[in-house]
């Protein structure tokens, strides 16, 4: 009886931990304001889109410097796909999400695009890490 239990117990945790696997990525919030750290435009850093953020806001509203600023799109989220309807349909892949970081795989006009963003801006983060350096 006792070796029927802990089968059936670590049946129960092998599922529990698939189960909460898939939620952790789920769970994502992508809503807020991300500013590009580093671009690669067909698997090379490129430079050009440099200052540029994405802004998921509410109500699936997307804005973003790398299209025109004064215009709002519309954005999905579901199953680590966010799809952007902009002049052209955006496609993306979550690559990782955590609370400050966020990578989103896809193409762009015919150029496959990796985008590493945090919710802190690069000129910031520099002015903190110049700060940092002169405390050590």
């Amino acid at each position: 009886m006792l070796k029927i239990n802990s089968s059936i117990s670590f049946c129960f945790l092998i599922l529990l931990s698939f189960q909460s696997c898939k939620n952790e990525s789920s769970n994502c919030d992508i809503k807020g304001k991300w500013y590009f750290h580093q671009v690669n435009r067909n698997y090379k850093p490129t430079n050009t889109l440099e200052g540029g953020y994405f802004d998921f806001q509410n109500e699936n509203t997307f804005k973003s410097n790398i299209f025109d600023e004064t215009k709002s799109y519309n954005y999905s989220f579901s199953d680590d796909k966010i799809t952007i309807t902009t002049e052209e349909q955006l496609n993306f892949n979550l690559v990782r999400c955590t609370p400050d970081t966020l990578i989103l795989a896809g193409e762009i006009s015919a150029f496959y695009m990796n985008f590493l963003m945090t919710k802190t801006p690069v000129e910031q983060q520099l002015e903190e890490d110049a700060v940092d350096s002169d405390l050590q």
